[in-house]
């Protein structure tokens, strides 16, 4: 998917998995429920607040290597 992205291809991906996620996304959408909950930048999307409210638990975040 790297190669699609780098060719300048608008890429949209739907996933469960936050480790799915390649560093080319740039935005992040996380729907509850079938409503909005957070939308905007993936740095300031997916971070340890918004997913544990989320997933309705506690949890903190550790980034390895990128």
């Amino acid at each position: 998917m790297c190669k699609v992205s780098r060719a300048g291809v608008n890429i949209i991906m739907v996933t469960q998995s936050l480790q799915d996620i390649i560093p080319e996304i740039n935005r992040a959408v996380m729907l509850k429920k079938g409503r909005l909950f957070k939308d905007g930048p993936k740095e300031k999307i997916l971070n340890a607040v918004n997913i544990s409210s989320f997933f309705g638990i506690f949890l903190e975040i550790a980034e390895k290597d990128g």
